[in-house]
């Protein structure tokens, strides 16, 4: 016979964590149909920087051409390749090569983590936004700051991380998920690269 038993009186619930100030949400998570866009801040920047990536689109041409001539090589091989090398930048691996060795970041400690992945559940739970589609870096520096690159990329400083309470935190994060969902980072990225 099985029998209930209660939880005695005097027995404590785990306490939260005195630092950790940004109240959670209860009940189901609705993530958005729509994860990404682009607002008028990536349409100018992309129209302003239109110059710049035509003239690297000729300069490539023109090389490419060159070396037809002179090799025998089909000048659409090498054309081509610096065409597709934009889209490498936002292939998982490669990103996480940037990640490394391009913005200096570098995967979080364990206790790091744990603090990170809490808060960044949160905020994306409360923006309606898949938070597995990202990943989460650290950057060893002495400042306030954090940082929102490729496709997938969200780097926040470590001094960020130990001084700034969970609320503040997430007001961080939640400005560089802003920057993902209305295209400002693969903007970015993609001026750049080309």
């Amino acid at each position: 016979k099985h029998e209930d038993r209660e939880k005695p009186k005097n027995a404590e619930s785990p306490q939260p964590d005195p630092d950790d100030d940004l109240p959670r949400r209860s009940g189901r998570i609705h993530i958005a149909a729509r994860q990404r866009g682009a607002d008028a801040i990536v349409l100018g920047r992309v129209a302003l920087h239109l110059p710049h990536v035509l003239a690297g689109l000729a300069v490539v041409f023109g090389v490419a051409y060159a070396v037809d001539t002179l090799s025998g090589l089909p000048w659409w091989a090498p054309f081509g390749c610096w065409v597709l090398s934009g889209a490498l930048a936002f292939h998982r691996p490669c990103e996480r090569l940037m990640a490394r060795w391009l913005f200096g970041l570098r995967y979080p400690s364990p206790e790091e983590d744990r603090k990170l992945r809490s808060v960044w559940r949160e905020v994306t739970a409360r923006a309606g936004v898949d938070g597995t589609a990202y990943q989460l870096w650290v950057e060893d520096g002495n400042g306030i700051n954090a940082m929102a690159a490729a496709g997938h990329i969200v780097g926040v400083t470590s001094h960020s991380l130990r001084t700034l309470p969970s609320a503040q935190l997430a007001g961080v994060l939640a400005h560089e998920l802003g920057h993902h969902t209305r295209g400002h980072a693969w903007a970015s990225l993609l001026t750049f690269w080309y």
